[in-house]
């Protein structure tokens, strides 16, 4: 049986390639290298924050998913640069989505160890985490 730091046996564990495969994740690191965000590590957003980012209201169709995404990747990329002592700082983007009024949402962005302990980025909403 598998231990951990503390030498206790590992009872269940839950990886982030897991939380991709299921959909509890979206990865969008090929996005943020080809956005001016500036990320060089794997990022991915929960499916909290993608749902937001894909319900656009009929009344901003002039709005896509990629615009969205580059907005919420541009604001988590700023945040973190200002907070580089922190492994997790919150964000406000305007973010109006399909069936409520609010346009400014507070995001967290969360730099930790990956599943094997390398840096990668995890975005979403404060009550996601």
């Amino acid at each position: 049986m598998e231990s951990n730091a503390l030498n206790l046996p590992l009872i269940a564990s839950y990886t982030r390639a897991e939380a991709i495969e299921d959909g509890a994740l979206v990865d969008v690191t090929t996005q943020a290298r080809e956005t001016l965000s500036g990320f060089r590590v794997p990022v991915a957003v929960t499916s909290a924050v993608w749902g937001a980012i894909e319900a656009i209201p009929a009344s901003l169709s002039h709005q896509d998913i990629a615009g969205r995404l580059h907005d919420v990747l541009w604001m988590a990329f700023s945040a973190a640069r200002v907070a580089r002592d922190s492994s997790s700082v919150l964000f406000r983007v305007i973010l109006p989505s399909r069936g409520t009024r609010q346009r400014i949402r507070t995001m967290r962005c969360d730099i930790g160890p990956g599943d094997a302990g390398e840096a990668v980025v995890t975005i979403g909403f404060p009550e996601d985490f």
